[in-house]
C-alpha cells in the first residue's frame, strides 16, 4: 500500500470509531481508535511515539474543554480515548513527508468545512435520523473540532516551520 494512502485508511478508521462514540457503540468506537493509534505507530515506530509522547499528553489535554462542551456526557472516557487516539494520528503522521499527507489533508480539510457547514445548518429532524438525538448546535460544532482539530493543527504547525525555514 502506498504511503499516502495509509494515512488515509488511518484517518478513516478514526472517522469510523468517531461516528461510532456519536452513536451511542462505546467499544467499539474505543476498539476502533486504539487500532487506529496502534497502526499509526506500527507504520512509523514505537520510538517515534515515545519521543512525541510529551506533545500527545499537551494536545490531548487541551482537547479536554472541547470534550466537556461536546454534550456527549455518557461517552466522555471514550472521547477521550479516541481524542488520544486521534493526537497520535496526527502527530505521527505530521512527522512524514508533505507528499504523502497532501492529498488526504485536502480531503480533510474540505470535510471540515462541510461538517461544520452541517453542524450549523442541519435541521433537527435530519440529526434526529442521523445521529438518533439532538445535540446543541454548540455541543455538535465542539465535536466537529474534536474530530479534525488535532490533524489540521498539526499540519498547520508543521507547515509553519516548514515555511520559517
Amino acid at each position: 500500500m502506498e504511503y499516502g494512502k495509509r494515512f488515509m485508511v488511518n484517518e478513516a478508521i478514526l472517522l469510523l470509531s468517531y461516528a461510532y462514540a456519536v452513536s451511542g457503540y462505546s467499544h467499539a468506537a474505543a476498539l476502533f481508535g486504539i487500532c487506529s493509534a496502534f497502526l499509526a505507530v506500527l507504520w512509523h515506530s514505537a520510538g517515534r511515539f515515545l519521543n512525541n509522547f510529551h506533545r500527545i499528553i499537551c494536545f490531548t489535554l487541551i482537547q479536554i474543554p472541547f470534550i466537556l462542551a461536546s454534550g456527549l456526557s455518557g461517552e466522555i472516557e471514550t472521547i477521550v480515548l479516541l481524542a488520544f487516539c486521534n493526537t497520535v494520528v496526527s502527530i505521527l503522521w505530521m512527522e512524514s513527508s508533505l507528499r504523502a499527507l497532501r492529498e488526504t489533508m485536502m480531503i480533510l480539510l474540505i470535510s471540515f468545512w462541510v461538517f461544520v457547514l452541517l453542524s450549523l445548518a442541519m435541521p433537527v429532524p435530519a440529526e434526529i435520523f442521523l445521529m438518533g438525538r439532538i445535540l446543541p448546535r454548540a455541543a455538535s460544532l465542539m465535536l466537529v473540532l474534536l474530530i479534525f482539530m488535532p490533524v489540521l493543527c498539526a499540519y498547520f504547525i508543521r507547515m509553519h516551520r516548514r515555511i520559517l525555514k
